[in-house]
């Protein structure tokens, strides 16, 4: 299963220290370049920026469009999941 993510999820399990349960659970997630800079840039003193940018199993991805679509991609969010149909 192929998952993406945003920005609420990695900075809440960062700041309890388990960012690792979505590795666990998901094996691989991607996240948008957005979420990433979030995170990560605009964060960097904050919960989850280290955690992030250092997870191989986190995989940036560009997005080229609002309306780009992401085949059998689920989305993660505040522990729910939620599969993303094409189209």
């Amino acid at each position: 299963m192929r998952v993406v993510s945003n920005s609420t999820p990695l900075i809440a399990l960062s700041r309890i220290g388990k960012l690792d349960i979505l590795r666990v659970v998901f094996g691989t997630i991607a996240i948008p370049e957005a979420v990433f800079n979030e995170v990560v840039k605009k964060g960097a003193s904050r919960p989850g920026a280290n955690e992030v940018r250092d997870a191989a199993w986190i995989s940036v991805k560009q997005v080229k469009s609002k309306r780009q679509t992401l085949p059998t991609w689920t989305y993660a969010w505040a522990g729910r999941i939620i599969p993303l149909e094409n189209g």
